[in-house]
């Protein structure tokens, strides 16, 4: 989802021997797929770059080498399975992505994802969980702009994520955005801007920014996968420079996950003076 494969597509490194060489890891074939409630599928893929061998990049355009093309991408609802067509816009990155209109996400469905690209082969499950209650969102000062608070209700597992026009249609993952919350029961989660390698920003909002909310009932899977994900960028000098053996197996044969999500969305300007402006 903006994504882990700014996250882990570097995760691989080389090991220094004692004579002076290097042995180099295989690239692997990394995924951030999803499927939300009430939305069709979207298959993001690239490879993991390998750190001391793939040459370094001074571009966002330099990174689309990474991306991987001409994969057979297919998706089983339990009605038969579907072949994802590929497809080009450039407010994803990478700009290939794979999808199909002939699936739609259900709550209680379970999708069944296979891929194979140069060899690789990798597959995951995942079943969307019923959406979370949104109790109440407001802005929180912060040094130099505001953080939105989001108080969410009725789910046994939540993860929040941001969009704003700097970030095309990627969603970002905060810092610090997930958690357990529990049927009858609420949690608060502090929402910040999201610094990704694509747009260095602070991790404020300011006066004027619109921003789209996605907040998602996952699984115990997911939010395992995706508390060792904050846990590794909490303790990364860098997102694009992540230890790979902490980084949790969400798929078989690849890195990254493929995750259903019931999830509510909210789109908000934040005023002059930190109040929140619905927008429909």
């Amino acid at each position: 989802m903006k994504t882990i494969l700014a996250l882990v597509m570097l995760a691989v490194g080389a090991v220094s021997c004692s004579r002076g060489d290097e042995v180099f890891a295989e690239p692997e074939l990394v995924v951030d797929g999803w499927i939300d409630a009430g939305g069709h599928p979207r298959i993001l893929l690239t490879r993991s770059a390998v750190v001391g061998q793939d040459k370094i990049w001074r571009d966002v355009d330099s990174l689309l080498q990474f991306g991987a093309s001409w994969a057979d991408v297919r998706l089983d609802d339990g009605s038969g399975e579907v072949r994802l067509g590929e497809s080009f816009n450039s407010k994803y990155f990478p700009p290939f992505s794979y999808s199909t209109i002939d699936i739609e996400g259900e709550v209680g469905r379970t999708y069944r994802l296979r891929i194979e690209w140069q060899g690789a082969q990798a597959e995951a499950v995942t079943t969307i969980p019923p959406p979370p209650t949104i109790d109440t969102i407001f802005t929180v000062a912060s040094a130099d702009g505001w953080k939105i608070k989001v108080r969410v209700a009725d789910a046994d597992y939540v993860k929040i994520f941001t969009r704003t026009s700097a970030d095309g249609l990627n969603f970002l993952s905060p810092p610090r955005c997930v958690g357990r919350v529990g049927r009858g029961r609420t949690a608060e989660f502090l929402v910040g801007r999201t610094a990704n390698f694509l747009h260095k920003t602070d991790d404020v909002f300011s006066a004027g920014d619109t921003v789209r909310l996605k907040v998602a009932a996952i699984d115990s899977a997911a939010f395992a996968y995706w508390s060792d994900i904050d846990e590794v960028l909490r303790h990364s000098r860098s997102p694009l420079f992540t230890p790979r053996a902490s980084t949790p197996l969400a798929i078989d044969g690849a890195l990254g996950i493929f995750c259903g999500y019931g999830a509510e969305f909210r789109t908000i300007r934040i005023g002059q003076n930190g109040e929140v402006e619905f927008e429909f």
